[in-house]
Protein backbone atom coordinates (compact mmCIF):
# COMPACT_ATOMS: atom_id res chain seq x y z
CA UNK A 1 0.00 0.00 0.00
CA UNK A 2 1.28 3.49 -0.68
CA UNK A 3 2.52 5.70 2.03
CA UNK A 4 0.44 8.86 2.91
CA UNK A 5 3.11 12.05 2.45
CA UNK A 6 2.78 15.28 4.32
CA UNK A 7 4.09 18.28 1.69
CA UNK A 8 5.43 21.39 2.95
CA UNK A 9 4.01 24.70 1.30
CA UNK A 10 6.70 25.63 -1.36
CA UNK A 11 7.08 29.20 -2.82
CA UNK A 12 6.01 28.41 -6.59
CA UNK A 13 9.32 29.68 -7.58
CA UNK A 14 11.11 26.29 -6.48
CA UNK A 15 8.82 24.10 -8.59
CA UNK A 16 10.11 22.92 -11.83
CA UNK A 17 8.19 22.64 -15.27
CA UNK A 18 10.32 19.23 -15.84
CA UNK A 19 8.93 17.66 -12.99
CA UNK A 20 5.42 17.89 -14.66
CA UNK A 21 6.82 15.96 -17.91
CA UNK A 22 8.73 13.08 -15.97
CA UNK A 23 5.16 12.65 -13.67
CA UNK A 24 3.53 12.05 -16.63
CA UNK A 25 5.56 9.33 -17.50
CA UNK A 26 4.51 7.17 -15.52
CA UNK A 27 1.59 4.98 -16.33
CA UNK A 28 -1.69 5.69 -15.69
CA UNK A 29 -2.17 1.96 -14.54
CA UNK A 30 0.49 1.87 -12.30
CA UNK A 31 -1.55 4.20 -9.98
CA UNK A 32 -4.88 2.66 -10.45
CA UNK A 33 -3.17 -0.95 -9.97
CA UNK A 34 -2.41 0.52 -6.37
CA UNK A 35 -4.86 2.18 -5.52
CA UNK A 36 -8.08 -0.14 -7.05
CA UNK A 37 -9.32 -3.49 -8.47
CA UNK A 38 -8.82 -4.30 -12.48
CA UNK A 39 -11.75 -5.50 -14.04
CA UNK A 40 -10.25 -6.01 -17.50
CA UNK A 41 -7.84 -5.37 -19.60
CA UNK A 42 -8.19 -1.76 -19.62
CA UNK A 43 -11.30 -1.12 -17.26
CA UNK A 44 -10.85 -0.65 -13.49
CA UNK A 45 -13.25 0.05 -11.12
CA UNK A 46 -13.25 4.31 -10.26
CA UNK A 47 -11.81 4.74 -6.88
CA UNK A 48 -13.22 8.59 -7.33
CA UNK A 49 -16.82 6.72 -6.64
CA UNK A 50 -18.23 3.49 -5.51
CA UNK A 51 -19.59 1.04 -7.90
CA UNK A 52 -19.55 -2.78 -8.68
CA UNK A 53 -18.96 -2.83 -12.01
CA UNK A 54 -15.54 -1.23 -13.98
CA UNK A 55 -16.79 1.93 -15.49
CA UNK A 56 -13.02 3.57 -15.86
CA UNK A 57 -11.20 2.92 -18.73
CA UNK A 58 -7.39 3.54 -19.65
CA UNK A 59 -6.15 4.68 -23.05
CA UNK A 60 -2.76 3.62 -23.17
CA UNK A 61 -1.55 5.10 -26.33
CA UNK A 62 -1.98 8.73 -24.73
CA UNK A 63 -1.39 7.27 -20.96
CA UNK A 64 -4.93 9.01 -20.09
CA UNK A 65 -7.94 7.73 -18.35
CA UNK A 66 -12.17 8.56 -18.41
CA UNK A 67 -14.57 7.09 -16.24
CA UNK A 68 -17.96 6.93 -17.81
CA UNK A 69 -19.64 6.88 -14.21
CA UNK A 70 -18.80 9.68 -12.81
CA UNK A 71 -17.50 11.51 -16.15
CA UNK A 72 -14.24 12.92 -15.12
CA UNK A 73 -10.72 11.64 -16.41
CA UNK A 74 -7.43 12.98 -17.36
CA UNK A 75 -3.62 12.03 -16.85
CA UNK A 76 -1.80 10.62 -14.32
CA UNK A 77 -1.19 13.99 -12.58
CA UNK A 78 -4.79 14.45 -12.05
CA UNK A 79 -5.82 11.11 -11.04
CA UNK A 80 -3.47 11.34 -7.97
CA UNK A 81 -4.80 15.32 -7.52
CA UNK A 82 -8.60 13.99 -7.36
CA UNK A 83 -7.92 10.67 -5.45
CA UNK A 84 -5.50 11.94 -3.02
CA UNK A 85 -6.92 15.77 -2.50
CA UNK A 86 -3.90 17.15 -3.20
CA UNK A 87 -2.43 20.32 -5.46
CA UNK A 88 -0.86 20.22 -8.71
CA UNK A 89 3.06 20.97 -7.09
CA UNK A 90 2.33 18.11 -4.65
CA UNK A 91 0.54 15.50 -6.70
CA UNK A 92 3.98 16.31 -9.13
CA UNK A 93 6.14 16.33 -6.12
CA UNK A 94 4.69 12.57 -5.21
CA UNK A 95 4.71 10.97 -8.39
CA UNK A 96 8.43 11.77 -9.42
CA UNK A 97 10.07 11.58 -5.85
CA UNK A 98 7.42 8.93 -4.26
CA UNK A 99 6.41 6.61 -7.12
CA UNK A 100 8.37 7.31 -10.18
Amino acid sequence: MLAQVQFKKKDPKEFKPLAIEQAKQIKVETILDEITKRVFHDTYLCPLHNEKSGSLKVYRNNNTWYCFGCCKGGSVIDLVMKHYDMSLSDAVTWLVGGLG
